[in-house]
């Protein structure tokens, strides 16, 4: 015969009601096991294992919907699964417990930033610094925000604040420099990718954009330096072989640049930039036929490419065809035909080395 599966589970109190009771849950009881599971949950989520911890921080919050730290880390789950709207929610609800949590202003912030809203998201950060001046994280996304918002002296000062509380910082050193080169302030740029690289020599980002901002100096030789140690580091790096080739063409070593450009379109056969370069170097040597196959290329990848349509022109005219530069479909409408090809081989198409 089948046992019963409907257990009763209640407990008979003796008396003369004969009244049945159930157990008296405490509010205490309750707070204790919203705790339990909260413990239970964090683990989880220091595992990676984001949906049951999820979960586990559900259940506390329903045995106690006041526990700050539930709120706080179930957002953290949301926001490691990507659901940043949701994520954002239960930062509020943790911050309208404790308006001064931190690390909620500043993991809220981090949200706002991945539905794109950057501008609230600093908002966030800046709060969380004033919640906390020792911030660490907050300080440096705060500077992230400024920095992509194109409003370097304030990342600047930002990312000095990181670098006061955490000297060591690899990547704060890497991005100050970046901004500190935004502003052409070449110089200091130098120094604090110096910086980066006393830290960490293995870094090839800071190996890069070192030697940008030596060739915003116009020390193309210590630019080229530069960019081997990148490449002996990396030598997929698509920006070190672009940025040496412009340094090398600007030093009149246009074989060099060439051989460079080279390396760069194998690793991206789809940059106009390089192909108008490469085109560039060829025509200082003379060799206008390869020089109009490059601007070719470059033009059909960006057809509004100026510095390729006026260079091919250029190009054409060096050839004694004249007639066809000023018919060619890909003729600039602004050139003036008494230009000559020559005026460019000092300035690579006015271009601009590319940050690693």
């Amino acid at each position: 015969m089948a046992l019963p599966n409907n257990i009763d589970d209640r407990v008979i109190a003796s008396g003369k009601s004969g009244a049945v009771r159930h157990p008296a849950v405490t509010l205490e009881t309750k707070r204790q096991h919203a705790e339990s599971l909260a413990t239970g949950g964090l683990a989880l989520l220091r595992a990676g294992q984001y949906e049951e911890a999820l979960r586990l921080f559900h259940q506390a919050l329903v045995n106690n919907p006041a526990l700050e730290s539930a709120w706080y880390r179930k957002g953290n789950c949301l926001q490691y699964l990507g659901r940043y709207q949701k994520a954002i929610t239960s930062y509020d609800r943790a911050l309208a417990i404790n308006p001064r949590n931190s690390s909620a202003w500043n993991n809220r912030g981090i949200a706002l930033v991945g539905l794109g809203r950057v501008d609230a998201g600093l908002q966030c950060f800046t709060q969380a610094v004033y919640s906390e001046v020792r911030e660490l994280r907050a300080w440096y996304n705060r500077a992230i925000s400024l920095h992509s918002l194109g409003r370097f002296p304030e990342a600047i000062e930002c990312y000095a604040r990181v670098l006061a509380l955490e000297a060591q910082d690899c990547e704060a050193w890497l991005e100050k420099g970046n901004a500190l080169h935004h502003l052409r302030r070449f110089e200091e740029a130098v120094i604090c990718y110096d910086r980066a690289l006393g830290l960490d020599p293995q870094e090839t980002r800071a190996w890069v954009n070192r030697g940008v901002s030596l060739h915003g100096l116009g020390r193309f030789e210590d630019a080229v330096a530069s960019y081997n140690r990148a490449l002996k580091l990396d030598a997929g790096n698509k920006h070190g072989w672009y940025n040496k080739g412009l340094s090398l063409h600007l030093r009149g070593q246009f074989q060099g640049a060439i051989e460079c450009y080279d390396y760069a379109l194998e690793l991206d056969p789809q940059d106009a930039k390089v192909w108008t370069n490469k085109g560039a170097s060829l025509q200082c040597q003379g060799r206008f036929a390869k020089a109009i196959a490059c601007y070719d290329q470059a033009l059909k990848i960006e057809a509004q490419s100026s510095a390729a349509r006026h260079n091919r022109a250029n190009s054409l005219r060096a050839l004694c065809r004249s007639k066809e530069a000023l018919c060619s479909p890909n003729r600039d409408p602004q050139l003036d035909p008494a230009n000559r090809w020559a005026e460019y081989a000092k300035t690579t198409n006015g271009a601009r080395p590319a940050s690693g």
